[in-house]
């Protein structure tokens, strides 16, 4: 196993080069102070990056394009550690061993993921912003059913009741009502830079 840290300007990159497993694992992770007016937000931009973008536009299209990269699979999740918010995206994708040029293919696929939303007059696509918004509403209803992630967020309600770790780790309907998609997407921007 061989380990290799670059330190960049705005990010760090890890380099974890073994021979153990037939799949490469990319994780690309951003971490900001922990904002209870983000909460949705970022939740929501995870659903719309993982299901549509300007180059598969629909979200057959991007299925067929994992497909043909050997069962490409595509991960999102937000979560809370401590005062800081943490967005992940992680793509596993079949190693170069066993499908030659498949990681280069792969790496494309993913930055069209992150760096190519469907952006349509200055605010992401209206259909797919519904359909991700439409996700996290189903989400917390589900874990609302939950006892684990419910006694979870009762817990942290209780440790620090004035604070943005008491806030629901999924935010709440009523954030995903007053999300506007021009500030989504002006919120991505940020994020990105």
């Amino acid at each position: 196993m061989k380990y290799i840290k670059i330190e960049e300007e705005g990010f760090n990159l890890h380099i974890i080069k073994t021979n153990k497993f037939k799949r490469t694992t990319v994780q690309i992770n951003f971490k900001n102070k922990l904002v209870k007016e983000d909460i949705v937000k970022r939740r929501v931009l995870t659903n719309i990056l993982a299901r549509s973008n300007s180059v598969y536009k629909t979200l057959r299209l991007l299925n067929i394009k994992m497909e043909e990269l050997y069962n490409l699979q595509i991960y999102s999740n937000v979560f809370n550690s401590g005062k800081s918010t943490i967005t992940s995206i992680t793509a596993s994708f079949l190693n170069d061993k066993y499908a030659p040029g498949n990681s280069k293919k792969s790496l494309k696929f993913i930055s069209d993921i992150m760096f190519k939303p469907q952006v349509i007059n200055g605010e992401f696509d209206k259909k797919a912003f519904k359909n991700a918004c439409d996700i996290l509403k189903e989400d917390i209803a589900l874990r609302d059913e939950n006892p684990n992630a419910y006694a979870l967020d009762r817990l942290y309600k209780l440790m620090s009741p004035d604070t943005e770790i008491s806030y629901p780790s999924y935010g709440t309907i009523k954030d995903i009502k007053t999300l506007k998609n021009n500030d989504l997407y002006k919120y991505y921007l940020k994020m990105l830079n």
